[in-house]
């Protein structure tokens, strides 16, 4: 008799056990930066196991145009080839965006979660820090390019910003963001 009353328990814990414990909206923020800017591959399968399939909301750095690297002038990242064929750029390109990427490294330092009472939904309010390049520390010959505009001073003040954002050094800024989650949800959503 007792055996059969401890069978419904067992059938709900079961299930219960086998849910994965909903991410924090700090940790679902880390898992969303590591995957989207560092593009690494143990974030992108914990990504996948705990908020879905990421394939759509990420692009693959590997074969994605780099849009950091488009956004430059032209010409900003040919020391990094050394007259080298286009492939061979592209790849110095692709090396040069991911590591800068990797480097900028945000992380959610805390949250405030509020309730909107119109529609069930919670809303985490994400305080983040991020490593950027101290591009402050280039100011001098920032101002050499613009103000004097010679190809030797545009050279030298493009080979120092490439090297400073994937090399450093490094200032931390701060910022926030939302996640959003759903009432039927434990999920958090950018």
């Amino acid at each position: 008799m007792m055996r059969l009353m401890l069978l419904p328990l067992l059938v709900v814990m079961v299930p219960a056990a086998a849910r994965p414990i909903p991410l924090t909206p700090e940790a679902t923020f880390d898992l969303y930066m590591r995957t989207a800017i560092e593009d690494d591959p143990q974030a992108r399968r914990e990504f996948e196991a705990n908020l879905g399939p990421a394939l759509h909301l990420f692009p693959d750095m590997k074969t994605e145009a780099s849009s950091l690297a488009e956004a430059l002038p032209s010409g900003a990242l040919k020391w990094l080839v050394n007259d080298a064929g286009v492939d061979d750029a592209a790849r110095a390109q692709q090396a040069w965006t991911t590591a800068v990427l990797r480097n900028t490294r945000c992380r959610a330092l805390s949250s405030n979660i509020w309730h909107r009472l119109s529609d069930g939904y919670r809303v985490a309010t994400i305080r983040f820090s991020c490593q950027v390049g101290d591009t402050e520390r280039l100011r001098t010959l920032s101002d050499a390019s613009m103000f004097d505009p010679q190809e030797e001073e545009d050279d030298r003040f493009w080979s120092a910003y490439v090297a400073l954002l994937r090399d450093g050094p490094f200032k931390t800024i701060y910022g926030t963001s939302a996640l959003v989650m759903s009432p039927d949800s434990e999920i958090w959503h950018s």
